[in-house]
Order: structure tokens, then C-alpha cells, then sequence
């Protein structure tokens, strides 16, 4: 008999890694095929993004609400992983999707997977007859991928994609008129008094549709909904112009492709890459932070770090910044002064503004509320390995760039060479940001061992601490749950 995701997902909290195959063999296909239709990301990359949702995903097992639901919110940041990576390769520099919100626990269930796909079948009525074609071929029966599409049809691969993008905006039409329809008149009471008498708007605008994610009741009369599902192409091109996937994107992944594909994978190198780094992140945390402290126990060798960057990162963004010495750990060794670093913050506009983002320059040891996104920037004499690294409130470690050698200049904080912004939120206390350089190649005990420093109340740190050509460079931040 198959056991249920929350029930593995309860043996791998209590100690158990072997749940982490399982999962793995019975939703890798899943992933792959929701990555496979963001058609424009090149075959070469994809095996990369479901190798970073798996790794992310395990990571942050302890933090789902509802377990049961571990499918939606797998194959949903499958969706906003392969979303963030089309942005990045489009040059996207104002707007940028961040790590993908996808926690479907706030969200009442809008119906079994069956109802949910034949809900999505039936709202394909509303497109034209070749869009609802491809999309019925793409996202139902054979589940052809839009590339063989194309072939099949003699189409070009963005003809087919445009469909099925256009497919996806009533899917999430679709799964928006269930759980407005599902209100109870108790949720409709709970409406805030002092927005009770506004009107269901005219069309889908961000805050409207922010709210219903976040599970709160709204004001949505049986005429919007009517007008929703009837096929308004103005709210169907709010939500494609939405850079960032959510909650409704994993339920409807979940819906068309978690069962479509339950056959296993067995013995994939894949799996053998996304254990290593949770057991490298394990390495360095100390076992501290769930469910990392499956790995605690065990000792093996492990192999240089790699590609454990992207754990902790939120939010892709290209822009310059100027470098400042002013917080300079208090090391006057020669080796130290070949190492500077800067930090800005940023302060984030709100979704669909159109305002200008405010970005300031940080000291350390300042306040600052976890709305802010913070932009690590550092400077080299000369070439060196670097690794970046963050000192949670918890005081368990975090990796945020891979070590790995650095030319001499400036350089950003950066996922695969582009630069990233780290989010602040739900990490309110004293943050520690760390950057070590060295003239060797490190490896995880050798992090460990230096960040190990910094993993006090109130660190001091004196070069001697150091082995030989290595500098290190850090400085506080208070993240505070209030306004700037």
C-alpha cells in the first residue's frame, strides 16, 4: 500500500532520510514534465532547476503546514523555479521573481484531483479552437511536451507555448471562481467592516488577488465570477504578467501532472546530487536545523562543494553598486585587507506600482524590518576562493555562494553568475552575513571551523584564529518585525 506524503514526510522529521527517495521516485517525472512547459529554457538547464526544487524543497519540509499537500507546494516551485529562470535568461532587471511562494495551507481545498481536472478541461471552452487543441494535448491524455507539439503540427514551439500560456491563465481563472464560489456566508461576514461596502472590482488587480492567496475572505459578488469565468482578457493578462508563480499554479500541477506520472525512478544520479548537498548544508548547520538533522549522524566524506548557492536566496536582480569599506571586520592582518565588503538594502516597491525601488547602503550592525532585501557586494586585491555565508538568528549556518575562485575586482553576490538579493523575512533577529576568501580551495569542514566564530553571542576574532592566506570579512544586521 502507498503511504501518504505526510506520513513519510512525519518518519523523515523523526529521523528517518530514507523518506527522501521516496519522495523523490514518486514525483521527479512530476517535476520534470512542469518544468519541460516553460518551453523556452533550453533542455540543458532543466535537469539543473528539478535537482534545485528537490534540494529546496527537502530543505524546507519542517515548514509546511499541511503535509498532505506536499505535491502542490513540490510542483509549484517547480513551476516558479523554471518562471525565475525565464526571467533571468530574459535580462528581466525591475521586475524579478523571488523564491516562490507557494504554501497552499492557507487556501481551502477547492475539490479531489478528479473535480479539479475536469473543472480545468472545462474551462479550455472559452479559447479558440487551436489554443484549446494544443492546450488539451499538452496538459491532458498524452501530455505531449510543446517542443513535439510543434513537430507534430508543423507550428513554431513559441506558437504552441503562447497556448499553453494562455491555457494556464484560465486554469488559474478556473481554480479562482471555485474558491470564490466555495465562500460561506460565515467567511463573507469576516470581512473587514471597513471594506464591507466596496464592490467587487471591475477586473483582477493585485491586491484583490493577493488577498485571496493569503486565504483571507473578499468581496466577490456571483456577477464577477460570472464575468471571470466568461473569459475577460484583461484579468487573463494580469495574471500571465505575473512574474512570480503562487499557491494556484503548484494546485493546478498538482491536479494535471502528480498522478499522471506515479511511475519511480530507481538508482538516478539525479537524487545522489540533491542528498549531497543536503548533507553538505547538514555539514555546516551542525545538524541544527530540520530536517538537515537526519544527516547529523552520519560521517562520510563529502565532495567539494557544489551548487549549494541557491539555499536561502530569494529574488533575481541585475544592477551596479558601488563599493564601501565601512563596515570592515576589525582585522588588520595584510591577508585581511585584500578582502572589502559592502551590503545594500532594498527597499521593495509594491507589486505592480510601477515605482522606483529605494536602495540604501548598509552599516553594520543596523536595524532594518524584514521587508527589506539585502545585496551583498565584495572586493579583491587578488584572486582568491571565496565562499558567502549567513549566520541565521538561530545561530545555524547558512551557505549563500558556492566557494569557488574569484578574479580579481568587484564582484556580487550571485546564483550561476547572476547577481541575487537575499530575503529578510521570517528571519527576524541578529543576522550574521560572512565572507571568507583564501588562497586554497575550501571544502565544508574548513568553512565550519572559521564560521564557527561567529556562531557566538558576541564574536571577536582574532587573525591568529585563521589558517594561513585566509581573510574574513562579516557584519550584523537586526531584523526587526516592525516598519523602517
Amino acid at each position: 500500500m502507498r503511504r501518504a506524503d505526510a506520513q513519510i514526510i512525519a518518519d523523515i522529521l523523526a529521523g528517518d532520510p530514507s523518506g527522501f527517495r521516496c519522495l523523490f521516485e514518486r514525483y521527479v517525472l512530476a517535476v520534470e514534465e512542469v518544468i519541460a512547459r516553460v518551453w523556452q529554457i533550453e533542455h540543458a538547464e532543466q535537469a539543473g532547476l528539478v535537482e534545485a526544487c528537490f534540494v529546496q524543497a527537502f530543505a524546507d519540509l519542517h515548514l509546511l503546514r499541511e503535509p498532505s499537500r506536499f505535491d502542490a507546494c513540490l510542483l509549484g516551485l517547480a513551476h516558479g523555479l523554471a518562471r525565475q529562470r525565464l526571467e533571468i535568461s530574459r535580462g528581466a532587471e525591475a521586475s524579478f521573481a523571488g523564491k516562490p511562494d507557494c504554501d497552499v495551507s492557507r487556501l481551502r481545498s477547492p475539490g479531489t484531483k478528479d473535480e479539479i481536472r475536469r473543472c480545468l478541461m472545462a474551462s479550455l471552452i472559452a479559447l479558440d479552437p487551436m489554443s484549446r487543441a494544443l492546450a488539451q494535448a499538452s496538459c491532458f491524455g498524452e501530455q505531449v511536451r510543446p517542443q513535439l507539439l510543434a513537430a507534430r503540427h508543423s507550428l513554431e514551439v513559441a506558437t504552441v507555448g503562447a497556448a499553453i500560456e494562455r491555457a494556464w491563465a484560465r486554469f488559474k481563472i478556473a481554480l479562482l471562481v471555485r474558491l470564490l464560489d466555495g465562500q460561506s456566508m460565515g467567511a463573507l461576514e469576516r470581512v473587514d467592516p471597513s471594506r464591507a461596502g466596496e464592490a467587487s472590482p471591475a477586473h483582477l488587480t493585485g491586491e484583490f488577488y493577493d488577498s485571496i492567496l493569503r486565504g483571507e475572505p473578499v468581496n466577490a459578488s456571483p456577477t464577477f465570477c460570472r464575468h471571470l469565468s466568461a473569459g475577460c482578457e484583461t484579468c487573463e493578462a494580469f495574471l500571465r504578467a505575473r512574474s512570480a508563480s503562487d499557491a494556484l499554479d503548484g494546485l493546478i500541477a498538482a491536479a494535471l501532472f502528480a498522478e499522471a506520472h506515479p511511475s519511480s525512478r530507481r538508482g538516478h544520479a539525479l537524487f545522489d546530487r540533491v542528498l549531497r548537498r543536503l548533507k553538505i548544508d547538514a555539514r555546516l548547520s551542525g545538524g541544527r536545523r530540520a530536517p538537515m538533522s537526519v544527516f547529523a549522524a552520519q560521517k562520510q566524506h563529502f565532495a567539494p562543494l557544489f551548487f549549494a548557492g541557491l539555499l536561502g536566496l530569494a529574488g533575481i536582480v541585475v544592477f551596479a553598486l558601488r563599493m564601501t569599506p565601512s563596515f570592515q571586520a576589525s582585522l588588520s592582518d595584510e591577508v585581511q585587507r585584500d578582502l572589502r565588503v559592502a551590503f545594500h538594502l532594498v527597499e521593495v516597491a509594491p507589486d505592480g506600482s510601477g515605482e522606483e525601488e529605494l536602495v540604501v547602503e548598509g552599516v553594520s550592525g543596523q536595524s532594518c524590518p524584514q521587508s527589506r532585501q539585502l545585496v551583498l557586494s565584495y572586493h579583491l586585491l587578488r584572486s582568491r576562493f571565496v565562499a558567502i555565508t549567513r549566520v541565521l538568528p538561530d545561530r545555524t549556518l547558512e551557505l549563500l555562494e558556492l566557494p569557488g575562485r574569484r578574479s580579481p575586482g568587484s564582484h556580487v553576490l550571485s546564483i550561476n553568475g547572476v547577481p541575487a538579493r537575499v530575503l529578510l523575512q521570517n528571519a527576524v533577529g541578529t543576522n550574521r552575513f560572512a565572507v571568507v576568501a583564501s588562497d586554497r580551495p575550501l571544502d565544508a569542514e574548513q568553512l565550519k571551523s572559521i564560521l564557527g566564530h561567529l556562531q557566538v553571542d558576541r564574536p571577536k576574532i582574532d587573525p591568529a584564529q585563521l589558517s594561513d592566506g585566509t581573510a574574513l570579512s562579516w557584519f550584523e544586521l537586526e531584523v526587526t518585525d516592525g516598519a523602517p
